[in-house]
Order: structure tokens, then C-alpha cells, then sequence
């Protein structure tokens, strides 16, 4: 715009202070396109920035759950190993014939009793 009106204030067609305004104007444009220009490194290092607390922020997350899942596998282990323990029990509660027949006579009447290993209850 500004070249376009420098020849047309010979003719008087344009006023020089319109000419002043569009050169103010063009300095301003140019301070602002080198401001800008300027912002960009700072705006690239700002998401640089970003981008590295994210992927921090991520493995932080990541070792966290990682650590936690091996606590709880270990949970799991051991309550696996208790249950099987508990289980056993269990089995050992019921008593088992090793043979078919009838019952004539108990030795062992108490419920909750414990009996040793190898003693006789019928």
C-alpha cells in the first residue's frame, strides 16, 4: 500500500502525513512480526518443557503401578499359600473308613474333639 501511495504524492493525490501513517504502520508490523518471530524458540522450548514433565509425570505413574502390582502379586502369593494351608485342614477334618461296614461302637463322642494320630475312635 505504502508503494503504491509514494507516487501519488507528487501528483497530490495522496497527503505525505498518509504516508507517514502507512511507514508508522509497516515499523509497527515488522516490530511485531519480530516479537513474534522471537516468541517462537521460547514457545518450542516451553512445549519441550511440557512434553518432558509429561513423560516424568508418565514413568512416575508407570514405576508407582508397577510397584504396587508386585505388592499385591506377593499378596496374592501368600494368601494362596495360606489358603492351601487352610485347605488341608480342612480335608483333615473328615474322617474317612478305609473300608466299607458298619458302626457298632464310637470311642470318640465329643464334637470339636481332637483325637491323636493313631488312635483308635471306633
Amino acid at each position: 500500500e505504502m508503494n503504491m501511495s509514494a507516487p501519488l504524492v507528487g501528483t497530490g493525490a495522496v497527503s505525505p502525513v498518509e504516508i507517514l501513517r502507512l511507514k508508522r504502520s509497516a515499523v509497527e508490523i515488522r516490530g511485531s512480526l519480530n516479537a513474534t518471530t522471537l516468541a517462537i524458540p521460547r514457545a518450542e522450548s516451553a512445549i519441550n518443557e511440557i512434553k518432558s514433565k509429561i513423560d516424568e509425570s508418565e514413568q512416575s505413574f508407570r514405576s508407582d503401578a508397577a510397584k504396587e502390582l508386585n505388592e499385591k502379586r506377593t499378596d496374592l502369593s501368600k494368601i494362596t499359600a495360606s489358603s492351601i494351608a487352610i485347605d488341608d485342614r480342612v480335608t483333615r477334618t473328615t474322617v474317612v473308613s478305609p473300608v466299607h461296614g458298619i458302626i457298632k461302637m464310637l470311642k470318640v463322642n465329643t464334637i470339636g474333639g481332637v483325637v491323636q494320630p493313631g488312635s483308635d475312635m471306633v
